[in-house]
C-alpha cells in the first residue's frame, strides 16, 4: 500500500516517543503573554487569548515575537522549561527500534521532524538508542522557530535527504501533523488514538496504531 514511499519522516512526541509534556497547560501560559503585551487588544488579539486551545504553539509563538522580541526569547525559555519537564519518564515501546532497522534494510531513508528543542530531542534519541537510526534529525532549531504546521521543517528534512516529495511521508499523531504533511504537499500517515478525528479534516493514506503496522502496510 506505501511500497512507493522511500523517504519516511516522523514526529517525535507520542509518535517515536512518548513523553508527557503539558500542551494544554503551555498554550495557556503563552497566552497570558498575549495578554501582556496587549491592553487594547485588537479582535485577533482576544480571538487569540479566548481560544488559545484552537490555535497551534507556533501561532502563538509567533503572534509574540512579532510583537516584542523580549517576550518571545521569555516564551521560548518556557517552552523549553516544559520540554525539559515533559522528558522526565519518556518511554518507546518496544516496537520502534526493531520497526525503523526493518525500514532501513529496506532501503528507505528515515528523518525526525520535530517541534521541539535540538538538544533536548537529540537527548532523547540518544538515551532509546534511536538517533543513529536515522539519516536526518531537523528540529525548530534548525528553522529559525519555524514550527508545525509551517512546512519548512519538512521541506529542509526532504533537502537534507534530497527527496522527492512525491515519494515521502510523514508520520504523526496531531492535526499539527497533518496539517504541516498538507503545507508540504506530502502524504501523511496517521498514528494514535485520534485519527478519526483528524480524518475528518485532513487526507490521510492510511491511519495505524503502531509504528510497526507501517511493515505490514509495505508488504
Amino acid at each position: 500500500m506505501i511500497s512507493k514511499y522511500h523517504f519516511f519522516l516522523f514526529d517525535l512526541d507520542n509518535c517515536l516517543i512518548h513523553t508527557n509534556i503539558n500542551f494544554v497547560l503551555l498554550k495557556r501560559k503563552l497566552s497570558h503573554f498575549i495578554t501582556e503585551l496587549h491592553e487594547n487588544s485588537t479582535s485577533y488579539d482576544q480571538q487569540i487569548v479566548q481560544n488559545h486551545q484552537n490555535f497551534p504553539i507556533g501561532v502563538l509563538l509567533d503572534h509574540i515575537k512579532k510583537r516584542n522580541p523580549i517576550k518571545y526569547h521569555q516564551a521560548l525559555k518556557l517552552i523549553e522549561d516544559f520540554e525539559r519537564k515533559g522528558i522526565e519518564g519518556a518511554n518507546i515501546d518496544p516496537d520502534v527500534i526493531p520497526t525503523l532497522k526493518q525500514l532501513k534494510m529496506n532501503d528507505i531513508k528515515l528523518a525526525v521532524v520535530t517541534n521541539n528543542q535540538k538538544k533536548i530531542t537529540e537527548l532523547l534519541l540518544r538515551r532509546f538508542n534511536l538517533f543513529s537510526l536515522f539519516d536526518v534529525v531537523v528540529t525548530r532549531d534548525d528553522v529559525n522557530g519555524k514550527l508545525k504546521p509551517n512546512p519548512a521543517s519538512l521541506n529542509l528534512a526532504m533537502q537534507k535527504l534530497h527527496a522527492d516529495r512525491r515519494y515521502s511521508v510523514f508520520i504523526g499523531d496531531s492535526k499539527i501533523d497533518a496539517a504541516a504533511a498538507q503545507n508540504a504537499k506530502i502524504a501523511f500517515i496517521c498514528i494514535g488514538k485520534c485519527c478519526e478525528e483528524i480524518k475528518k479534516q485532513y487526507s490521510c493514506i492510511a491511519t495505524i496504531t503502531k509504528i510497526s503496522d507501517l511493515l505490514d502496510l509495505l508488504s
